[in-house]
C-alpha cells in the first residue's frame, strides 16, 4: 500500500524497520561457530534487505584476545551464508579497553538476498578468547515480498 503524507510517500516495502539485539560476551566467545541471529527469517516468499547495523561494544573489564578471528560481518542464514554487509575487523574493536562504535553497511552491488533467511552476525575465521564485553547491535532492515 502506498500512501502520501505531505512530501513523504509511505510504502510498506520501503519502510525501514529497526531492531535492537544485545550480543553477550558468551555469544561473542562462540561467534565463529555459532553466529547470532539479528533478524529472524521473514517467512516464505519474503526476503530481508539489510540497511545497516550499528555495533556498540560496551567495554566491561577484560578485552577479547583476537587471535585469528578475522572480520565481523552480517550474513544470511548462518556463518557460511551469502554476505549481506560490509566487514569490520575484530582487531581494533573487540580488543579495545574502551567503549567502541562501528557501522556495517549493506553491500550495494554484490548482495544476493536469500528468500526466507535470517540475518546473522558472524566472525570470519575463529572466535576470540577471554573478554567480557557485550555488544549492543541496532539493526535497520526492510522486508520485501518476492512474489515468488
Amino acid at each position: 500500500m502506498v500512501r502520501a503524507q505531505g512530501n513523504v510517500i509511505e510504502d510498506a516495502a520501503r519502510r525501514v524497520e529497526y531492531k535492537a539485539v544485545t550480543i553477550t560476551a558468551a555469544q561473542i566467545l562462540a561467534l565463529f561457530a555459532t553466529p547470532v541471529e539479528l533478524v529472524p527469517a521473514p517467512g516464505a516468499g519474503r526476503v530481508l534487505e539489510l540497511v545497516s547495523v550499528l555495533l556498540a561494544l560496551d567495554y566491561g573489564t577484560v578485552v577479547y584476545t583476537i587471535g585469528t578471528a578475522g572480520n565481523i560481518q552480517v550474513k544470511y542464514t548462518d556463518g557460511s551464508g551469502a554476505a549481506a554487509s560490509t566487514t569490520v575487523a575484530a582487531t581494533g574493536l573487540l580488543d579495545q579497553a574502551s567503549d567502541q562504535v562501528r557501522v556495517l553497511d549493506k553491500l550495494e552491488a554484490t548482495t544476493t538476498p536469500v528468500v526466507n533467511a535470517a540475518l546473522v552476525l558472524t566472525l570470519a575465521t575463529a572466535s576470540p578468547t577471554g573478554g567480557d564485553s557485550p555488544i549492543h547491535a541496532k539493526i535497520g532492515y526492510r522486508v520485501h515480498a518476492t512474489g515468488l
